[in-house]
């Protein structure tokens, strides 16, 4: 089926022909994608899928759905995994596609449930960070890295839900060494280097974070206002 489809429940989990071609998609920009996409699997439940005209995967997009304890609060929460798109079609925009049928139905789930929902997500691609200042709402840290008391304290939760120790004299929202092994190719690398400089985007190392470690920027946002319409190529939505 050709445009955008959704599986729900991690009924994905078990289709080793649909890993095999997420794994496909990924291998280009990593060093080794298979611990990768075999942590985002056991995390997320949702999957949000663009088929090309033939068929084939084209973009993907891996979402968990959970609620955190923050504090004595219970906050319900969406973590925004793993997206991809295929190496003949990046820059293409596809897998906007899918942040924003998921925003549809984030936004459908605050007004049925009349509770905001926490979005988070971690990074080290600045062509991501700049998703969060432009599809998102509320986005922290800043453009310029500041961040509010509130989203530094669900940034410990996320960075206790993680594992990862507090860090005397770090930025809350740098994450310290969370992407373990996992590297990016050097194709990718230079793909990153080119978008940071272009767009004079270089927030990881400005607050002390290095990819080639492992660091991570972590974000935390919100369900825009407005629903964004789907565009005429997706097909249906199931």
């Amino acid at each position: 089926m050709h445009g955008i489809s959704i599986a729900r429940g991690g009924t994905f989990r078990t289709d080793p022909i649909l890993i095999a071609q997420l794994r496909d998609i990924l291998q280009p920009s990593y060093v080794d994608a298979r611990p990768l996409l075999t942590r985002e699997l056991v995390h997320c439940d949702t999957l949000y899928l663009y088929r090309d005209a033939f068929g084939q995967p084209e973009s993907f997009f891996l979402v968990a759905w959970e609620v955190l304890l923050v504090g004595a609060e219970q906050v319900p929460t969406a973590y925004l995994g793993l997206s991809a798109t295929r190496q003949d079609t990046k820059n293409s925009a596809i897998v906007r596609e899918l942040y924003a049928a998921f925003l549809r139905e984030a936004a459908a789930w605050e007004r049925h449930s009349g509770q905001p929902l926490v979005l988070w997500f971690t990074t080290a691609t600045p062509s991501v960070c700049l998703v969060a200042y432009t599809m998102f709402a509320n986005a922290e840290p800043r453009a310029e890295g500041s961040f509010t008391e509130r989203g530094a304290t669900i940034a410990a939760t996320i960075r206790s839900r993680l594992g990862l120790p507090a860090t005397e004299g770090t930025h809350p929202f740098v994450l310290k060494g969370v992407a373990g092994s996992t590297r990016y190719s050097a194709g990718e690398r230079e793909r990153i280097h080119l978008i940071s400089a272009k767009r004079n985007f270089t927030m990881l190392q400005d607050l002390g974070g290095y990819e080639e470690c492992g660091d991570r920027l972590l974000y935390v946002c919100y369900v825009p206002k407005y629903s964004p319409e789907p565009v005429a190529s997706a097909g249906p939505v199931g």
